[in-house]
């Protein structure tokens, strides 16, 4: 998608110069179009990639209402030919009406409640020149990135953080908690970030910025959505089929060729059977990537399994237009996937042991021209519930197969609840014990109802609310930094607004039946995916041969190792001696298989990156 920025000055003209410095941060990104608007204070820029079809007939930032109004923003629309009809929109004018084009004229007819009506990925901002004010908002789900800082002299914002640290008086101080929050794992709070003075506009957040204040406004809650009670399964399953496929098919609608994120799971299988599905109709096709690994896998975990290629590729040859591609990374080891993506994000993010992967799909993506890549990355939290805390539900067809299925993970369970005590983050983690006690780390879980413990709740639904606020708060803003910089544009149909309200608001006995799990895709995936998929009862590992990769260049590892021990700041928030006891143990083991794969390792590896690189 497009990048979005802007500048509003106190009392000072904002120069041309200044937004082509901004301009100049991003302009390493692949994009078609960019242009800079400035009148007195204000200033705003875009950088646009072609998205949609209609995209390449966009034209920003523009004027509208009788050029009482400035707007710059990004969009791709699921209710786009719902607000067409609304506004009159010809239909022989459609084909050149670009999404974005659509929102000044809900701006006019509804003001701030037309966050209520856009449906899909988009975030804007527009300077109301009557009343000197700011208002900016970002989707529901918070697909789209939207970041700001505020000083006594101006307030800056923009859709990836790069275009902020440009800014020579942008403080680069960092946010201590958040590395906190990060080495345990948890997502902590939605505005904040790394930067103590860059914040985050939350998901289905408005904010308005005049006489130098902000105020934030929420527009949507998931937890206001009405129950939907239908007469029987098979009207359940209707409803869900109809709302899946739309999902599905506005994120298709793309100017340039569609990839997938594909492993051996339901969700993004079903992601890309629908996609490939739809794609055929018109002869198109799509280039799906598995990720597989180097070393083998064998014997990992019970009931686990580290090669998704079997399944992927079962998958795959059920639908002749699918590209099936393996990835093995053998050219990105994980170190560098934590180094390239600090590069590219600025900040450390929560899941490193993925990052070297996750870079050489997009690489790859990159290099064959895709445009759109789909993901599956929302579907534990919306079409393929439940994720945890249902072992209650399985309990119903009996002990001994509840036991059979759900031993190992139980067991886990059972420790970190009850023999781990009130700080089990203090094992899977590399925190320094001295620090998370120094600013009540766990207190401050405590009051944002943060259970680090995992403990569910009786109920489906307050767990689900739980899962999806939490990982609503950055998640998908951040993939889709991500995807700017390799021209991507990272959709994930599972976070679909009106699926996820659908899947929320029906009832729990639809995702979950004594004996069977995931209920609800199974029954819409019937003849779509193979059995073995379909039914497949064990879990696929991601990175499942990380210890192996990180022991064949384990000496890079104690170098960065080492040198991370050496600084202050490193050994005020990480625990330095465990992070050096896990490298030497690795190095040192001659059957990796033998020890747990921690990703508190790498995720300390990652923030004493960044705390390094911030201290220079």
């Amino acid at each position: 998608m497009s990048v979005i920025f802007g500048i509003i000055k106190n009392g000072v003209f904002a120069e041309k110069q200044e937004l082509e410095k901004m301009f100049a941060s991003v302009k390493h990104f692949p994009y078609n179009n960019y242009a800079i608007w400035n009148e007195n204070n204000v200033g705003f820029g875009w950088l646009q990639l072609y998205d949609t079809p209609e995209s390449v007939y966009d034209k920003q930032p523009f004027s509208f209402g009788n050029d009482r109004f400035v707007m710059v923003g990004k969009a791709r629309l699921d209710n786009r030919n719902e607000l067409c009809n609304i506004f009159n929109i010809p239909a022989d004018e459609r084909k050149t009406f670009p999404d974005t084009k659509l929102i000044p004229l809900a701006f006019e007819k509804w003001g701030k409640d037309c966050t209520k009506k856009l449906f899909g990925d988009w975030s804007f901002a527009i300077w109301d020149k009557n009343e000197r004010q700011l208002f900016i908002a970002r989707d529901h789900q918070g697909v789209t990135a939207f970041y700001y800082t505020i000083t006594n002299n101006f307030i800056a914002f923009a859709s990836n953080k790069t275009v902020l640290l440009s800014i020579p008086t942008v403080s680069k101080e960092i946010n201590k908690l958040q590395m906190a929050q990060l080495l345990v794992g948890w997502h902590g709070y939605a505005e904040e970030t790394s930067y103590k003075n860059i914040f985050r506009l939350p998901p289905s957040n408005y904010a308005i910025y005049k006489n130098g204040k902000i105020s934030i406004s929420k527009y949507w809650q998931l937890e206001d959505v009405t129950d939907i009670h239908l007469k029987n399964d098979d009207e359940y399953l209707e409803a869900f089929n109809e709302l899946f496929l739309n999902a599905v098919k506005s994120r298709i609608r793309s100017y340039r060729p569609i990839g997938s994120m594909l492993s051996s799971g339901l969700d993004s299988t079903s992601v890309t059977a629908i996609a490939a599905t739809e794609l055929s109709k018109d002869g198109g096709k799509i280039k799906a990537y598995t990720s597989v690994p180097l070393f083998d896998t064998t014997s990992i975990k019970p009931n686990k399994y580290g090669d998704e290629s079997e399944l992927a590729g079962l998958f795959a040859k059920m639908y002749p237009n699918i590209e099936h591609i393996l990835v093995k990374s053998e050219n990105k080891n994980p170190l560098q996937g934590i180094i390239n993506s600090l590069e590219i994000q600025k900040v450390p993010l929560r899941n490193s042991s993925n990052f070297f992967w996750i870079l050489s799909i997009q690489e790859l993506a990159k290099q064959s021209g895709i445009g759109t890549m789909l993901s599956g990355q929302g579907g534990n939290f919306t079409i393929s519930w439940p994720f945890i805390g249902y072992y209650s539900n399985f309990m119903r067809s009996g002990l001994t197969p509840f036991i059979k299925k759900n031993a190992p993970d139980f067991a886990m369970r059972f420790i970190n609840n009850f023999i781990k005590g009130k700080k089990p983050f203090l094992q899977y983690s590399l925190i320094n014990p001295k620090y998370e006690e120094k600013i009540n780390l766990l207190g401050k879980m405590k009051k944002e109802g943060y259970d680090s413990r995992f403990i569910t709740d009786s109920s489906l639904r307050k767990i689900r609310i739980k899962v999806i606020n939490m990982n609503m708060s950055q998640g998908a803003g951040i993939v889709q930094e991500g995807g700017d910089y390799f021209g991507l544009n990272v959709y994930d149909p599972t976070l679909d607004i009106k699926l996820l309200e659908y899947c929320y608001a029906i009832p729990d006995e639809q995702f979950v039946r004594p004996g069977f799990d995931r209920y609800m895709i199974r029954r819409a995936m019937k003849n779509k995916l193979p059995d073995k998929v379909l039914f497949n009862k064990n879990k696929g590992l991601q990175s499942a041969d990380l210890l192996y990769r990180i022991k064949e260049n384990v000496n890079e590892y104690i170098e960065v190792v080492n040198a991370i021990s050496k600084y202050e700041i490193c050994q005020q928030i990480i625990d330095v001696k465990k992070l050096n006891n896990i490298i030497l143990e690795i190095k040192n083991t001659t059957n990796l298989k033998s020890l747990n794969q921690n990703p508190g390792f790498l995720r300390a590896v990652n923030v004493g990156l960044f705390l390094m690189q911030n201290e220079k």
